[in-house]
């Protein structure tokens, strides 16, 4: 009986574990169609996520066929009371003569498919006119010109502007980067895989040209180089870089590898690529420097110690002046000197773990935080259940070793979060008491929990002769006004978010994106690169990127456009450098675009017109 009970329970907690997500159905709605989609399980921790391709695609795909749906109603050619339900379950047998007459079942993504499902469908009513439904999916974007794409009444209050609709209004953004300030890079999913556009801005809007066109891979993992020369990109996980002006691309790894992307990122202010790959078959990491300007990677010769690579964390930690990278494992910190060609193992080596990493602008010095202890439960996050938290600064000498800067090290049992360094060489730093026991809302408040510090100053500084006041050996609190964070992730679990409302369009994020909102007069101007990558994983809330803006808005004004992209569900965008601008992708006219607005003008427009911003997310 024993042996019995047991196995039920066994069976149950099976169950339970296979209900998690990507198990969970995901819903799209439209006017004319309800599609239910049953997620395909992840082939194995290092092969390509499904919902990556799968939720860009069935984007795509809605919009489509509510368009033939839409433009058949138009012209009276079945009933305006049509409305299908679409179940796709890529990953289960479907029975093709189901009683359930009202619903369509695919078990694929192919639009020749599908558009003989549904006009099956439709020939079972009477009121259907069967000469005039369409053949062949290519067909589908021909009636895109007769058909009506809408703005909502939000979109033209906010004065907030379309970057990526062109004349179809069709096909879906899923990702997007700034390469400069009129020029844009996006990705489209297509009928099979997906493309890649740069959008310029002209004086008659913003003009599409196509970059990659779609291939046998998968694009996605866009991010450019600092003065826009250059974009780096994935292609089924292969880091590749294409010249943004000669359009000639080069992959960064041998075709014929097994290495896939982890991390990467560009120098601040050259055309140098570093990061992380990871070998499938034999589990093995590899940090990769590649020169766009030279089409070549760079191998480090002169080598101190052998790096860990298989301990690293996978981010690249560059300097200022781009000339030293730092990767960091559990408990050590690892320089690359690119100048001198040199790598050097444990540059530094703590007691506790490493969190995150801040360079001071001269190259030669960092900060970073260590955490002492251990976290008890895994499913909340409580400050006080590690020992302690630490904020240090090191210098490196000519001989390559680092020294602490004592007079700067600050210990609390609560957070500390490093934010940036000032212009006298002080660290400014957030600390306070933080718990997090749920993961479903994206918006804290920490307000009534943090305050900002400026650490001492230095014990050695480059300014000192400048300070005339007298030298201050203790923490320096600032006026703080409020602080808010907004998270794009919920939790790792959750992969996919609808994007905009009644989920018309859902966006699919994997990498964490912290937007710290801090009303603090900003010690230097702010710095779109500006990123603070922080290694603590779950359940520590603001693991991954970490960007900070600083706002002089009063805490009303901040609060309504926090509120904005929470309620309205914007998962990703981006500021201009002087955060003035916001860009978007958002669904105010039915597909996914990227949309941008002046942030004034957005508050503005929330402020004299709440009712239509209630109305357009009922």
């Amino acid at each position: 009986m024993k042996r019995l009970l047991c196995i039920i329970l066994l069976l149950a907690a099976c169950t339970q574990l296979n209900a998690q997500i990507p198990d969970k159905n995901i819903n799209f709605y439209t006017g004319n169609i309800e599609f239910i989609f049953q997620p395909p399980l992840q082939k194995s921790f290092n092969a390509q996520h499904p919902l990556n391709k799968e939720v860009p695609q069935i984007n795509l795909t809605l919009i489509l066929f509510d368009n033939y749906v839409e433009y058949l109603k138009k012209i009276s050619k079945i009933s305006q009371k049509t409305r299908l339900t679409i179940l796709y379950s890529p990953d289960l047998a479907i029975d093709e003569y189901d009683d359930n007459l009202k619903l369509i079942k695919i078990h694929e993504l192919g639009y020749n498919h599908i558009l003989k499902k549904i006009n099956d469908y439709l020939k079972l009513h009477k009121e259907t006119d069967e000469k005039f439904l369409l053949d062949t999916a290519e067909s589908l974007f021909t009636i895109a010109g007769k058909m009506e794409c809408k703005v909502s009444d939000l979109a033209n209050n906010l004065r907030l502007r379309n970057i990526s609709a062109d004349e179809k209004c069709l096909e879906p953004d899923s990702n997007f980067c700034l390469i400069a300030k009129n020029k844009i890079a996006v990705i489209k999913p297509a009928i099979q895989n997906n493309k890649i556009f740069v959008l310029t801005e002209t004086d008659n809007g913003y003009y599409s040209e196509l970059l990659l066109d779609r291939t046998n891979g998968y694009y996605e993992n866009i991010i450019v180089s600092h003065n826009g020369e250059f974009l780096a990109y994935t292609v089924d996980m292969a880091p590749s870089v294409i010249n943004l002006s000669t359009k000639k691309a080069n992959r960064i790894i041998n075709s014929n590898s097994n290495k896939i992307f982890l991390n990467m990122q560009w120098a601040p202010n050259k055309n140098i690529l570093a990061g992380v790959v990871l070998d499938k078959k034999t589990q093995e990491r590899n940090i990769f420097i590649y020169d766009a300007d030279k089409n070549e990677n760079i191998e480090i010769k002169n080598k101190n110690e052998i790096l860990p690579e298989n301990q690293l964390f996978a981010f690249p930690y560059w300097s200022p002046n781009s000339d030293k990278i730092i990767f960091a494992s559990a408990k050590s910190a690892h320089l690359i000197d690119l100048k001198n060609n040199l790598s050097i193992s444990n540059l530094i080596m703590l007691n506790g773990s490493f969190s995150e990493l801040m360079w001071a602008q001269n190259g030669d010095s960092f900060a970073i935080t260590e955490t002492v202890g251990q976290t008890r439960s895994r499913t909340e996050f409580d400050d006080l259940d590690f020992r302690k938290t630490l904020i240090r600064r090191f210098r490196i000498t000519e001989k390559y070793e680092a020294t602490e800067d004592y007079a700067q090290k600050v210990e609390s049992r609560n957070t500390l979060k490093l934010v940036e360094f000032s212009h006298n060489d002080r660290i400014l730093y957030l600390e306070g008491r933080l718990t997090n026991k749920r993961l479903d809302k994206p918006t804290m408040d920490l307000s009534k929990h943090f305050k900002a510090y400026l650490s001492p100053f230095p014990a050695s500084s480059v300014k000192r002769e400048d300070i005339t006041k007298e030298i201050i050996d203790e923490p320096t609190e600032l006026p703080i006004k409020y602080l808010y964070v907004f998270r794009n992730m919920n939790g790792k679990q959750t992969h996919v978010f609808d994007a905009g409302y009644n989920h018309t369009n859902h966006l699919y994020i994997d990498k964490q994106t912290n937007w710290w909102f801090i009303g603090l007069r900003n010690t230097t101007p702010f710095d779109n690169s500006k990123n603070l990558y922080n290694q603590r994983t779950y359940p520590y809330p603001f693991s991954e990127n970490n960007n900070f803006l600083f706002s002089s808005l009063e805490k009303d004004r901040i609060e309504k456009f926090i509120n904005f992209i929470e309620n309205y569900n914007i998962r990703s965008f981006e500021f201009s450098e002087n955060a003035s601008i916001i860009t978007m992708l958002a669904n105010f006219n039915g597909p996914l675009n990227v949309w941008s607005g002046k942030v004034i003008e957005l508050i503005a427009g929330l402020t004299k017109d709440k009712n239509a911003f209630i109305k357009h997310n009922e």
